[in-house]
């Protein structure tokens, strides 16, 4: 992580300073042209847990519409809001990375793009960090 650049804006600097919502760590930033330049195409692997009906939606598409994740290979058994077993079997499959992006990929670049007056891309950043 890069830490925060050194020319934020007095308010953002301000916020990050006094931000009391908990701990944050690993303040960074990345340019567009970065964003740009990353290789958004190849697949990445995805494991998680789907009930009996999306795994049937896993079996006709080759990935569920939902899931929940969770590190273990083993089959887990939940109860539902009327005590009801549910049971939940664990699938793998693989997507592009730009689909793990959602709505940042989609959205946020090209408006973000719109942005920028440079032709290299190098006038837009975003500048972020993570918290617990």
């Amino acid at each position: 992580m890069r830490g925060c650049p050194s020319d934020l804006y007095k308010e953002l600097a301000n916020y990050l300073k006094n931000n009391n919502n908990g701990p944050r760590y690993a303040d960074s930033y990345t340019y567009l042209h970065e964003l740009l330049d990353y290789d958004w195409i190849p697949k990445t692997k995805i494991k998680g847990f789907v009930t009996e009906e999306q795994y049937k939606v896993f079996l006709e598409k080759g990935k569920p519409d939902t899931w929940i994740t969770n590190v273990a290979d083993v089959k887990c058994v939940a109860i539902d809001d009327n005590r009801k077993p549910v049971m939940y079997i664990p699938v793998k499959w693989e997507i592009h990375t730009y689909e793990t992006a959602n709505l940042f990929y989609t959205d946020a670049v090209p408006y973000l793009r719109e942005l920028s007056k440079s032709e290299k891309y190098d006038d837009v950043r975003i500048v972020y960090y993570f918290d617990h």
